[in-house]
């Protein structure tokens, strides 16, 4: 494996030396952080961003397990999703387990950083949304659209949902129509865009939704929600592991996750 150097600055310009050589590349153009929202913990959470890269680990969550697989891959950066310093806390008790991933974090000299609702905007719907085999597709704020070349029939579409992001069951309210097409997609919580974006789509994936939003949904004349897990999220990994390995011969280990909700 090769080893490089990493040296971060705030605006989130890498530069990586490997013996003689030297380059200098841009993960802004990839993720631009000032694309975050405002409440959001986007960037560095914990470590030092000089320090001699080893590896990476990418995932979803920052927990006690993909922490310890980070240990046992040797991978001293991870790049998460959801980052793992969001709420403020006043006290790092080292017998709780929030503690205790703190300690295992610093204790392996790891550093740890998220990319959160700026890769949302970036890439995260625009690439489910291809996944899913859309086409013409283009964003909005947290909203991605796309067009199926060919208008699919419900119950056909709901298989290819749940074939491409390994679903089980889908939750399915509203009304749909007999030829979908139009396509909208916000992975994780996107039900404050509801009547927005189902004013110019047939369905609309997202998660997060309450009997509330359903009875919503209900009263209008067309479009259906589709509801999809925060775990079509771990898309992430494999999209950010092709980009880190060929455009910057980065080692990366894709975590193994699984979804915190179980289907029994």
């Amino acid at each position: 494996n090769k080893e490089l150097k990493i040296e971060w600055s705030g605006d989130m310009k890498i530069q990586t030396v490997q013996g003689d050589i030297t380059k200098v590349d841009d993960l802004e153009a990839i993720v631009p952080l000032n694309l975050a929202e405002d409440w959001d913990h986007s960037g560095l959470q914990i470590g030092n961003v000089h320090h001699e890269l080893q590896g990476i680990l990418l995932c979803l969550n920052v927990d006690a397990y993909t922490i310890k697989q980070a240990i046992e891959t040797n991978c001293n950066l991870i790049i998460s999703h959801h980052p793992f310093l969001f709420n403020r806390f006043n006290t790092i008790d080292l017998e709780t387990t929030f503690g205790q991933n703190i300690e295992a974090i610093l204790s392996h000299h790891i550093t740890v950083y998220a990319m959160h609702t700026n890769y949302d905007k970036a890439r995260m719907n625009l690439q489910l949304l291809k996944k899913l085999g859309c086409k013409n597709i283009e964003a909005l704020e947290f909203v991605g659209f796309g067009i199926l070349n060919q208008a699919s029939q419900p119950l056909d579409f709901m298989e290819k949902v749940k074939q491409t992001f390994g679903l089980a069951h889908l939750r399915v309210v509203g009304h749909l129509p007999n030829g979908i097409q139009k396509i909208s997609m916000c992975a994780g919580a996107g039900h404050d865009f509801i009547n927005e974006v189902l004013d110019k789509s047939d369905v609309y994936l997202t998660g997060d939704l309450t009997y509330t939003h359903a009875m919503d949904i209900i009263l209008r004349k067309q479009g259906a929600v589709i509801e999809v897990p925060h775990f079509i999220e771990a898309f992430f990994k494999e999209d950010l592991a092709e980009i880190l390995t060929k455009q910057y011969q980065f080692r990366c280990v894709q975590a193994d996750e699984k979804d915190y909700f179980q289907i029994y």
